[in-house]
């Protein structure tokens, strides 16, 4: 009897040694979440070092990261810099905003109408999967080296990718699924989103019933 006492409390000890202390927890999960991303970043300045020192490229073509730092400290401290970030953000934004009106109404149009669904549907995908660099000399040949060619790239790199969102085509998982009809298309207004909200709200709580059955 005391042989098993003294080791309840021996194996006791050892629990209380070994588990973190409540205080602690939080700084284990934060260092968990920083050190992966702190060691990737190590290695890409490594690798960065390590090509520069290979003698790939001239210092002029490929700097290393202590000269490039060094540049950006004092660009940093140049009011213009503040200045081109702001033109950049003012041309991302406003960009974006028209690719997503035109994307928008492309978009539903090509959901509601079949001819325009089957005849230009299978080209939104493939402008989708284009890059955006593809349209500059295109852009460069009718606008010119200004802000209307900066514009024609972002709209067209955005605006495929925004209307595929609206096309049948995508909704394909959400038929099979069973979240939505065959005729989602149709299902406007309060009642459509209600059914939909429903479906997936069932499907849900069935895939968390299914999860806790396996655990």
């Amino acid at each position: 009897m005391a042989t098993e006492l003294a080791a309840g409390v021996a194996s006791r000890e050892v629990v209380e040694t070994t588990e973190p202390r409540p205080g602690r927890l939080p700084l284990l999960r934060a260092w968990s979440w920083l050190w992966p991303k702190l060691a990737a970043i190590a290695l890409v300045l490594a690798a960065w070092q390590a090509t520069v020192w290979s003698g790939w490229q001239p210092d002029y073509v490929l700097p290393g990261p202590a000269p490039v730092f060094q540049r950006l400290a004092q660009d940093l401290r140049d009011s213009n810099f503040d200045l081109g970030i702001a033109i950049t953000m003012r041309r991302a934004f406003s960009g974006y905003a028209i690719a997503v009106a035109i994307g928008s109404v492309a978009g539903i149009l090509i959901a509601r109408i079949v001819v325009l669904r089957r005849a230009i549907g299978s080209a939104i995908f493939g402008l989708q999967s284009m890059p955006s660099i593809v349209w500059f000399p295109v852009a460069l040949l009718l606008f010119g080296l200004n802000e209307k060619a900066i514009f024609f790239v972002v709209i067209l790199g955005a605006a495929p990718s925004i209307a595929a969102v609206f096309n049948p085509i995508r909704a394909a998982p959400l038929i099979t699924a069973g979240l939505v009809g065959p005729d989602w298309s149709g299902r406007t207004g309060r009642a459509g989103l209600r059914r939909i909200t429903q479906n997936v709200s069932e499907k849900r709580g069935n895939s968390e019933v299914w999860r806790t059955n396996l655990q």
